[in-house]
């Protein structure tokens, strides 16, 4: 007979637990991290009818960041980090000879996979930029929880915070404009943009102007 080791039991969301956060519906929505609780959280909005006409749209866009958000025993990827680090890649990219390959649908390709293309009017406009927003805050977030991220050469001790932010807004202005700017697609891509430089300068505001730095 063969060892069973046991699964670990996917922690469901309390009831209690949702019907308090449910209390600051929408914002509880766009301010949780959790995939499973925000899935718990639009499902008790649209059993108590709130924004149903919103909810929809909200729903297409998690399932779209969480492809397996339907099945809680998986483990549930998200998307739009995925999208994060690819931008991260093309804005490193040097394009092949001659920057031939500096396609701006390139990166519109990997925001499209995000939804972006989805919007039919400036309601659903919002609400992607919402959750645009949830990612920078959450990229942010990850950020400052890093130890890898936040240690010094050699592992001797963690970086301070002024270095710290540096090294986030650093990466801000690469995938929130610099990539554009490289791929001519600025304007293509300016809700993106508006979203994570948004959410930098709202977690960050003494260091606002850190996103306006022009890198060589």
């Amino acid at each position: 007979m063969e060892f069973q080791k046991r699964e670990v039991k996917k922690k469901v969301p309390a009831g209690n637990d949702i019907e308090q956060k449910l209390l600051n519906w929408p914002d509880s929505f766009y301010r949780e991290r959790d995939p499973l609780v925000r899935k718990s959280l639009l499902d008790a909005a649209d059993q108590n009818n709130m924004t149903p006409e919103d909810n929809e749209f909200r729903r297409k866009l998690l399932k779209i960041r969480y492809p397996k958000i339907d099945n809680p025993s998986l483990d549930q990827t998200d998307l739009y980090l995925r999208a994060w680090m690819d931008l991260r890649f093309l804005a490193t990219d040097g394009g092949g000879l001659f920057g031939r390959g500096l396609n701006p649908k390139k990166v519109m390709k990997v925001l499209s996979g995000m939804g972006y293309d989805l919007p039919a009017d400036k309601r659903e406009e919002r609400l992607l930029y919402e959750e645009l927003y949830h990612l920078g805050m959450l990229y942010i977030a990850l950020c400052r929880e890093d130890k890898t991220y936040n240690s010094l050469l050699l592992g001797l001790g963690t970086i301070s915070e002024t270095r710290q932010v540096n090294k986030i807004a650093a990466e801000f202005r690469n995938v929130g404009s610099n990539v554009m700017k490289k791929y001519h697609c600025t304007e293509e891509a300016a809700l993106f943009s508006k979203a994570v430089h948004n959410a930098f300068a709202d977690m960050f505001p003494d260091y606002a102007e850190l996103l306006t730095i022009e890198d060589n």
